[in-house]
């Protein structure tokens, strides 16, 4: 998988992605729970990348994305949606 760094307003937010080669692939984003971080779902990525793109991140404030500002969950959903909305993958 390869490490990405997002530089937002309130920190910085690490994500993980695996693409997969076929360009009509759709793409899974896996998020974790409070106190975890992305590592989690690394069986759920063995068995999904052959049929999808698979992202996994560290939400704000987890794992490494810290520090990371004026956390809620609700600035985690934008960040979410900001760098991770369809762009067809």
């Amino acid at each position: 998988m390869e490490h990405k760094v997002i530089h937002s307003d309130n920190g910085e937010v690490h994500y993980w992605i695996q693409r997969n080669r076929d360009t009509a692939t759709k793409c899974i984003i896996l998020t974790h729970g409070v106190t975890a971080d992305h590592t989690m779902f690394e069986k759920q990525v063995d068995y999904f990348m052959p049929r999808y793109t698979v992202i996994t991140w560290d939400i704000p404030l987890h794992g490494l994305s810290r520090p990371y500002r004026n956390f809620t969950y609700y600035n985690t959903a934008i960040e979410l949606n900001k760098h991770f909305g369809y762009r067809g993958y």
